[in-house]
């Protein structure tokens, strides 16, 4: 029992010395001076000048806190955005029937402006894409029907009295007109 109680105070004092001491981990460094500064050169400064690292060692290493940061950030404001997915779906849609242009609708609406560019970036691929089908269909029909011989009357409806015709829109000889 006795020897029981020996090993916890020793291990609890080991455990004191080692949070109370002063030495400074490189860590520790990096995470102080991305916390004081704005930027990777705002680290790699402070590294250099406050912890005497070497400017190479200290670019790197700033450079990756940095990236390390902005993960991080981008990381939680998905989540938080995934936690309101049915507020921003019904704002996306109120503001595709609105009159307002989408991306200052969706701004009105609270949105981030990296979610706006995505977002319409991602809509007004959609919709060239349909567009696009949409007017490579009707470039196909009015192919076949100048193909078929047909004039005009054949897109206003009058298929039934059609003829052929040339190309400037007169019957071609001999086609009984």
């Amino acid at each position: 029992m006795k020897s029981h109680l020996v090993k916890l105070v020793v291990l609890a004092c080991v455990v004191t010395l080692g949070a109370c001491s002063k030495k400074r981990t490189r860590r520790a460094e990096v995470v102080e001076c991305s916390s004081i500064s704005l930027d990777a050169k705002g680290t790699t400064l402070c590294l250099v000048q406050l912890y005497k690292w070497k400017l190479p060692d200290a670019q790197r290493t700033a450079e990756a806190r940095a990236h390390e940061l902005d993960s991080l950030k981008t990381s939680q404001e998905d989540s938080v955005w995934g936690l309101s997915a049915a507020k921003h779906k019904r704002d996306f849609q109120a503001c595709q029937r609105g009159s307002e242009q989408l991306n200052n609708c969706l701004l009105v609406a609270g949105w981030p402006l990296r979610r706006v560019r995505h977002t319409t970036d991602e809509a007004s691929q959609r919709a060239s894409s349909v567009h696009g089908q949409a007017g490579l269909q009707s470039f196909v029909l009015l192919d076949a029907l100048l193909q078929m011989g047909l004039g005009s009357r054949a897109r206003d409806g009058g298929l039934r009295y059609a003829r052929p015709v040339g190309a400037l829109g007169r019957p071609r000889a001999g086609s009984g007109s």
